[in-house]
C-alpha cells in the first residue's frame, strides 16, 4: 500500500523533472487518452459483473470525480507558469519558496482544505516545483550522493512506519493505529514526500529504457 501512495507522488516528480511541455493539442490528447483508458477499465469491470456507470454522461462524471485526474489536468494547464518562474528565479528565492511551502504543508496537511492531505493540485504543484528545482539547481550535488543512500532512505522510512504501526497494533491501541495510519499514508505527509523523492532519485540513477513502457506511461494517470 505504501508503495502505491509513494508511486503517485513519484509520477508528479517525474513530470517536474522533465518539465511538462503543455499545448492545447497535447491537453486534448491527454484528456482523450485518459477517457479511453478509464472507459476501458469501467467496461472491463462491467464484464466482470460490477455495477458501474453505463451511460456516457455517468461515465464522464465518474471519470472526472477522480481527484488525481482533475489535479493533474490543472497542473498540466499551469505548468508553463511554473516552468517560467523556476527558470527565471534564482536558486535562493525559489528554494525559500519551496521550503516555506513544504513547511506549511507538513504542518497543515491534516487540517487545511487547500492541501487536503495531498489530494489537491496545490500539493501537486509543490512536488512538480521540487523536482524541477532539483533538476535546475541541485543536479550536480545529487549526482555526488552515493546510489545506496536513496534506497536506504526509502526503506528506512518504510520500516519506521511499519514498526510504529506494528507497535500500536500489538498494544491494542486501535484508535491510535488508525489515526496514525491516516497521517502517515497521506500524500502530503513528510514521510511520504521524503520516501517518494528517495524512490524517484534512486530510479533516476538507474539506466534502462523501454519504448513500450513509455507509450503506456500516460495511462498510469488512472
Amino acid at each position: 500500500f505504501f508503495l502505491t501512495v509513494v508511486g503517485v507522488n513519484a509520477f508528479v516528480l517525474i513530470s517536474g523533472w522533465f518539465g511538462i511541455k503543455s499545448s492545447f493539442t497535447g491537453f486534448l490528447r491527454l484528456c482523450f487518452l485518459l477517457l479511453v483508458a478509464w472507459g476501458s477499465v469501467v467496461g472491463g469491470l462491467r464484464l466482470l459483473g460490477e455495477n458501474l456507470p453505463a451511460e456516457p454522461a455517468e461515465l464522464f462524471q465518474s471519470y472526472y470525480s477522480l481527484w488525481f485526474v482533475v489535479s493533474y489536468m490543472v497542473l498540466y494547464i499551469l505548468s508553463p507558469v511554473l516552468n517560467s518562474y523556476l527558470s527565471a528565479a534564482d536558486a535562493r528565492s525559489s528554494g525559500l519558496l519551496l521550503c516555506s511551502f513544504f513547511a506549511f504543508q507538513f504542518v497543515m496537511y491534516e487540517v487545511s482544505d487547500d492541501i487536503n492531505r495531498g489530494y489537491s493540485v496545490l500539493s501537486f504543484m509543490g512536488l512538480y516545483m521540487l523536482a524541477r528545482y532539483i533538476r535546475l539547481h541541485l543536479f550536480d550535488r545529487i549526482n555526488q550522493v552515493r546510489v545506496w543512500c536513496f534506497p536506504a532512505v526509502f526503506f528506512g522510512v518504510s520500516l519506521g512506519i511499519t514498526l510504529v504501526l506494528a507497535a500500536l497494533a500489538y498494544n491494542g491501541q486501535s484508535l491510535s493505529f488508525y489515526e496514525t495510519f491516516n497521517m502517515v499514508s497521506a500524500y502530503a505527509s513528510p514521510n511520504v514526500v521524503v520516501a517518494s523523492l528517495a524512490l524517484f532519485l534512486w530510479f533516476g540513477r538507474m539506466h534502462f529504457s523501454s519504448s513500450f513502457i513509455n507509450r503506456l506511461g500516460a495511462s498510469s494517470l488512472m
